[in-house]
């Protein structure tokens, strides 16, 4: 019997789910960035800089029989076999036919966790193309559940997801697991060392100008380009943090808007 179908899917839900990702900068008063750190990046080790793309978030978990789901964010939308699947964002829609050649896990469950993107998903999506039905899907990371997770209440498997419970592909397993699956990577723009990473919201503005200014996975030739940012881990992925241009945009708004009126 497939290792999916013996739980509830009220338990796979909750332990497959993604943790949210951190802003690099603290956010303040009003969503203004500071110089404190939500997350402190070693600086003997390096730093992988991969662009954000601006979509919708889903997951693929497959057992070591090749049963799976698809799902968004929050919620399951397909299991395989499923005559009638929830078109939420047309992530089945655009998973269903990549799926069949992931990479199955010796035991347990591998999520795969990919940015669907494209035409009306997420206010940002003229950006990748200027045609309607036109999607993509870009991976970004790949975690292992142990079965054992999947017991008890779901209150406690949240508070061991919470805890940091999933186990993360490191970037040569991301990249091992990117080509036997044919599903690409978000692009890699920079590897820089931890002692050089930008840490001031001054520092760090011009650096993410210089390095996403324009989007790597436009689909069409009339999409406008422009990157919502970046995110920055370690190999491990131990250290994780998201860099976006909206933040920084806002941030310098607020303060011009404070320094006027003090003025």
């Amino acid at each position: 019997m497939p290792i999916l179908s013996k739980w509830l899917h009220t338990h796979i839900n909750s332990a497959t789910q993604y943790p949210k990702i951190p802003t690099f900068q603290k956010l303040g008063e009003k969503g203004v960035l500071t110089n404190e750190h939500n997350t402190v990046f070693p600086t003997d080790q390096t730093v992988i800089v991969t662009e954000k793309v601006d979509g919708t978030n889903a997951r693929v978990i497959v057992d070591a029989s090749g049963d799976l789901f698809i799902g968004s964010r929050e919620h399951l939308l397909y299991a395989r076999g499923d005559r009638i699947p929830n078109p939420a964002e047309n992530i089945v829609h655009t998973l269903r036919p990549l799926t069949w050649g992931l990479p199955r896990p010796d035991d347990g469950l591998a999520v795969y966790y990919l940015e669907v993107y494209g035409s009306h998903i997420g206010s940002a999506w003229k950006q990748y193309t200027g045609h309607p039905g036109e999607f993509g899907a870009r991976l970004f990371d790949v975690a292992y559940i142990p079965i054992e997770a999947l017991d008890g209440p779901v209150e406690r498997i949240a508070a061991w997801r919470k805890n940091g419970g999933q186990q993360f592909a490191n970037e040569a397993q991301l990249a091992q697991l990117s080509h036997a699956s044919g599903l690409p990577l978000t692009p890699r723009l920079d590897i820089i060392p931890g002692s050089c990473l930008p840490t001031t919201v001054a520092e760090t503005h011009p650096y993410l100008c210089a390095i996403a200014g324009e989007t790597r996975v436009a689909l069409d030739e009339d999409a406008h380009g422009n990157a919502e940012g970046i995110v920055i881990r370690t190999p491990d992925r131990s250290h994780i943090a998201k860099v976006r241009f909206k933040d920084y945009e806002r941030t310098a708004r607020k303060v011009a808007e404070a320094r006027a009126k003090a003025a």
